[in-house]
């Protein structure tokens, strides 16, 4: 099973994401456009290169075209994917069931909105993907799962429906524990929980849940950060 880096265009707290990712034992690094200054500028080499490449940097894009052991994917401006839907699309393409998504958030919210439907279209396809910045980890679940209070995500947890309701949702392991509670799209009933002990289980019957896990301090990141716009 191979897992992916996909560095996006957007908002980077490169120090942040130079300790994440040594933590990934990842197989391939995929840049979307923008992605690649900030790949570049964490000094590592992308295995491929897509997008229509209207904000990454020229000198730096030239650089890595012409490189031994980069596959470049070029599209037109005019398409009807976003640079990150065609990234899921090689995901698929490279058989990856794996892959951690930087920046992802921040910058243009169209664009972010748009990166949690592709969430969901990688559930769909069997991807683990999750969209992590400097404070938050986000991914879609659409069975029944446990959970690791995590390094780097160590306190909050939130649960949103996706679907238009989760049912049958009880959690426990959790600050504020529930049973059998029907979760629907437009409520706040579950931001902000908490974790108290090591692992939590949260059990569903049917639904898709966005998950959410994050600090509890904002002030205990490191800063740095840097815009890069897809």
């Amino acid at each position: 099973m191979s897992k992916a880096l996909v560095f996006s265009g957007g908002v980077y707290n490169l120090r942040f994401i130079r300790d994440y990712i040594q933590s990934l034992d990842y197989d391939i690094i995929i840049c979307i456009d923008s992605g690649l200054d900030a790949c570049d500028k964490l000094g590592l080499k992308p295995d491929y290169m897509i997008g229509d490449f209207d904000s990454v940097s020229e000198d730096v894009r030239s650089r890595y075209e012409g490189m031994q052991g980069v596959e470049v994917y070029k599209y037109p401006p005019e398409k009807d994917e976003t640079d990150a839907g065609l990234a899921l699309f090689l995901c698929k393409e490279k058989c990856v069931r794996e892959a951690h998504i930087v920046g992802a958030t921040g910058g243009r919210l169209d664009h972010f909105l748009a990166n949690i439907g592709i969430l969901y279209r990688a559930l769909c396809d069997g991807i683990s993907y999750y969209i992590i910045d400097d404070y938050s980890c986000m991914y879609m679940k659409d069975r029944s799962f446990k959970v690791r209070k995590r390094d780097y995500f160590d306190k909050y947890i939130s649960f949103m429906s996706y679907t238009d309701e989760v049912c049958g949702l009880s959690l426990s392991g959790f600050k504020y524990p529930l049973s059998d509670f029907t979760l629907v799209k437009e409520s706040d009933r579950c931001i902000s929980n908490e974790f108290i002990e090591p692992e939590g289980e949260v059990i569903f019957k049917s639904g898709i849940l966005i998950v959410i896990e994050s600090v509890s301090d904002r002030d205990k990141r490191i800063t740095g950060t840097e815009e890069l716009y897809d």
